[in-house]
């Protein structure tokens, strides 16, 4: 965990003055920590630890999206969870990860739990658009921001934590524009990597070559707008200064992206060609 130390803080002493709230929306730019944070809260309450440690904890209910949606049935099954008494910590712990994912009916679903959570409940929303979420459910809920990394704490943590060398982590740090987590998917997620490669590649092509290879990466049943984007990013960055309009470009389009149902093939062929 870098970047929120002030954050920890607070939350650990919250927790030992059992003053903690019943819910909250951890939100702010992607791969910051939000869910790194959310995770390590529920192991300090479990565990006695603020960190993620990797292991199973028995009071948590992590909630992922499927097929780019929440529906209500992980709803109704979490909230069953949520309900049962604490068996090692004293919360059970609910947390939503890409919150902005669940449907109308789910969040209508959470809505109750929210106005009326259970005096050992703890519910946590992560996300990096709250603007999806219904104002409803907001109001019933503590809003907590997270910001962007500084570049020299990314920086430090790539060269102690990840033995980068001190060229190679100051130029990584700086392209991943405040997002620790980009970083270390591009030091250890093959997924992210091989993204970040094809990005390589069809930047190598003349712009009139592209459009054939982008109708390939779009064609990909896997295929995620949002991600290719972020690793396009990270590419164009580490390419340097020759790269900084385009860079801009995507930028934008990575923001649009979140509000806007896009077609890839077609903004990514006027983007690149």
């Amino acid at each position: 965990m870098i970047g929120h130390e002030q954050l920890v803080r607070d939350f650990t002493r919250l927790a030992s003055q059992d003053k903690l709230g019943h819910g909250y929306i951890f939100f702010g730019p992607p791969r910051v920590g939000k869910r790194l944070f959310a995770l390590s809260l529920a192991n300090l309450l479990e565990r006695k630890t603020f960190s993620d440690e990797g292991k199973v904890l028995i009071d948590v209910s992590l909630v992922l999206s499927e097929n780019q949606s929440i529906g209500i049935e992980a709803i109704r099954a979490a909230k069953d969870f949520l309900m049962q008494t604490p068996i090692a910590s004293s919360r059970r712990a609910l947390i939503i990860d890409n919150a902005e994912l669940l449907t109308l009916e789910a969040q209508n679903a959470l809505l109750k739990t929210a106005e009326e959570p259970p005096p050992h409940g703890l519910v946590i929303l992560v996300t990096s658009e709250p603007q999806f979420l219904w104002p409803t459910l907001v109001s019933r809920l503590q809003q907590i921001f997270f910001g962007a990394v500084p570049r020299a704490e990314i920086e430090k943590w790539l060269v102690a934590q990840e033995m980068a060398k001190q060229p190679a982590a100051a130029k990584l740090a700086k392209a991943v524009s405040g997002e620790p987590g980009l970083a270390w998917a591009l030091l250890h997620d093959t997924a992210f990597i091989e993204k970040k490669n094809a990005a390589d590649e069809l930047m190598a092509l003349r712009p009139e070559a592209r459009a054939e290879r982008i109708k390939v990466l779009v064609d990909d049943e896997n295929f995620s707008l949002t991600d290719f984007l972020d690793a396009l990013m990270i590419a164009l960055a580490l390419a340097g200064k020759k790269h900084a309009e385009t860079w801009h470009r995507v930028l934008e389009l990575r923001q649009s992206a979140g509000y806007f149902n896009l077609n890839p093939r077609l903004q990514l062929t006027a983007l690149l060609t």
